[in-house]
């Protein structure tokens, strides 16, 4: 309560100091209990009890305070979000918004009007990128209720931080070149370097841009997409090896000669990309498309971006595997870059993993572990509104859940991992219809009686539901392969060519995955005979059954507009047992003999690395 003459009373005073001591008696001894300040009282008087974990508390211990206007504070990146619900909390804004880069600590701030039910909120990132890829996300907001993200030029922090960002780099990687060091090393790798490079004559200064890598992807990110960067940074390069010089020698003056060596100093990265990104602005909006498919709504189908992501992410980590590293799932979305558009990296370093014949369970667990959480990180990507391409729900399916039995051996191990990698999902459609045709050949170049071909077996010997499931899907395309010699002997009994039906067999295929993989070769080879234009008005149909067509014959018009769509129709029916087939060979060891190059000829199908094509999308 105020006095006349606005200053406080006593009481209020008294009250007021005490509240303050008590604050900063638990900021300094137990922060975890900050949150009982910050609470709203309800009409009783009483504050509500709030989760501590969603206040994010930075507190010094005991001692450990000093004056933040003298630490020259870095300048951020920083984004504003409108319309986000009115009970937003930090974690969900985290959660959500988390997907496009690393979020500095503290670096949501929530502001909540007074009337109105929407709030809204600033999020500052480590890098530009990930603005980038949060403004692209929410570009497309049209309707005013829709969330809105704009960028928001950070102001200073502090009044003596630079404004320059290239002074920021720059101390970004004189703290990399202080503080370097390699696994098992027990000096600072680049001091050695510095010492290494005066003695050799040489004035080249190299880096390995892995080193950046490993130790801040976002700095690294910043050189590989701002060249002119090295020039700034050269001069600190120079200053560092100076440093060095006048340490080692307990001197306060160079050598003219090593003042020489410093003037030339050239700075170099070596193996630097010509691009860098993360995994997240390199699929996002662009893992998927939709494609038109004939007798079909609407289908979507992954880009060769997305497969090329799929496969290049799923590859390091196979690789890794197979090598005894794992992550144990102790990776995120951020952890992922992408150099030059086709070489797929997570930056934080693996554990090292025994891995034997007999694969421990614990090394099972963490492979199991990264696989699960990769899969978490490419779902949003290809999938939307709960619809995904053909296959991919099968594949992360599998993903997420690892036979026991693959996991337990390593042999068995590298087959679901091909298996996974070479995944009819990630292939072009024609790849898998040439995998199927070459399987189909290599079958029928024996007699049906022949067992020697273990390949052969296999197929005749697995049994599946699938005819039914052409049936009940009612596609009329595949119910026409499926019934078409049925319907060819009817027709030649009407003719009068076949005096009983029953002379031959009415149905040519069997429930054995050797007869679908007969059948989905026949849909590839005959399909576009049942998606021409309906033709019944240009025949005229004689008395005795037979037909001609009319005078004046025009073609009649295809509505399949590429080979592709058949494939997909038999994806979307029939998928499920397109990969039994695969999964069937692949397991019994099968691939082999007649099949054999074919199945080599599909692992070597890909989309085409260069994404030439859709670099306006860029």
């Amino acid at each position: 309560m105020a006095t006349d003459d606005g200053s406080m009373a006593p009481v209020s005073r008294h009250v007021a100091n005490e509240f303050i001591r008590q604050y900063y008696h638990v900021l300094a001894e137990i922060p975890s209990q900050l949150h009982r300040f910050h609470c709203n009282p309800d009409h009783s008087g009483a504050g509500p009890v709030t989760n501590p974990t969603l206040i994010p508390v930075i507190a010094n211990k005991k001692g450990d305070f000093h004056n933040y206007k003298n630490v020259p504070h870095e300048q951020g990146y920083a984004i504003v979000v409108k319309n986000l619900p009115g009970q937003a909390t930090i974690k969900m804004v985290q959660e959500t918004f988390k997907r496009f880069g690393a979020i500095r600590p503290g670096g949501i701030n929530i502001s909540t009007p007074k009337r109105g039910r929407f709030s809204s909120c600033t999020i500052e990132y480590e890098s530009r990128q990930s603005v980038q890829a949060a403004l692209e996300e929410y570009r497309a907001a049209t309707r005013p209720q829709d969330i809105q993200v704009s960028e928001k030029q950070p102001k200073t922090r502090v009044a003596s931080a630079s404004s320059d960002m290239d002074d920021l780099m720059a101390s970004k990687f004189r703290a990399f070149l202080e503080n370097f060091q390699r696994t098992g090393d027990k000096k600072k790798y680049y001091f050695t370097e510095a010492v290494v490079m005066i003695e050799r004559g040489s004035p080249l200064f190299s880096v390995p841009f892995s080193h950046l890598q490993q130790t801040d992807k976002y700095l690294a990110m910043d050189i590989c997409c701002c060249k002119s960067l090295i020039l700034v940074l050269r001069s600190d390069a120079v200053d560092f090896v100076q440093h060095v010089i006048l340490n080692r020698s307990k001197s306060v003056q160079l050598s003219t000669y090593e003042q020489a060596m410093l003037d030339s100093l050239e700075l170099s990265f070596t193996d630097m990309p010509m691009r860098l990104e993360s995994l997240h602005a390199f699929l996002k909006n662009r893992a998927l498309d939709k494609v038109e498919v004939y007798l079909q709504n609407m289908v979507l189908a992954a880009t060769p971006r997305g497969c090329l992501g799929y496969q290049g992410i799923l590859g390091h980590i196979i690789e890794n595997h197979l090598a005894g590293f794992s992550w144990n799932g102790q990776f995120e979305l951020e952890d992922i870059i992408v150099c030059d558009g086709e070489k797929f990296i997570i930056t934080k370093p693996p554990q090292r993993f025994e891995l034997i014949e007999a694969i421990a369970e614990e090394t099972a667990k963490a492979f199991q572990a990264d696989l699960t959480k990769i899969c978490n990180c490419l779902t949003y990507y290809f999938s939307i509104d709960g619809m995904m391409p053909p296959y991919f729900r099968e594949l992360f399916s599998m993903l997420r859940n690892i036979p026991e039995n693959a996991l337990a051996s390593k042999t068995m191990l590298e087959v679901v991992y091909e298996f996974l990698i070479h995944h009819p999902a990630t292939k072009p459609p024609i790849a898998v219809a040439n995998l199927f045709s070459g399987i189909h050949g290599g079958c029928s170049a024996y007699d049906d009686e022949d067992t020697t071909q273990f390949f052969k077996t296999i197929l005749q010997s697995n049994e599946v539901g699938w005819i039914g499931d052409v049936k009940n899907h009612g596609n009329r395309v595949l119910n026409g392969v499926l019934t078409y010699e049925e319907d060819r002997q009817k027709r030649l009994e009407r003719q009068g060519q076949i005096e009983q039906i029953g002379t031959l067999p009415v149905v040519s295929y069997r429930s054995t995955l050797k007869s679908f993989v007969e059948f989905v070769r026949n849909v590839f080879q005959h399909g576009t005979n049942r998606t021409k234009e309906n033709n019944s008005h240009r025949w005229i149909t004689n008395a005795d059954g037979s037909v001609k067509p009319l005078e004046n014959f025009e073609p009649r018009l295809q509505h399949v507009h590429s080979l592709d769509e058949l494939i997909t129709m038999i994806a979307i029916s029939l998928g499920k047992h397109v990969l039994r087939v695969v999964c069937v060979l692949l397991m019994n060891f099968a691939m082999n003999g007649m099949v054999e190059n074919v199945w080599k000829d599909y692992k070597r199908s890909s989309y085409q690395k260069s994404l030439d094509d859709d670099a306006g999308d860029q």
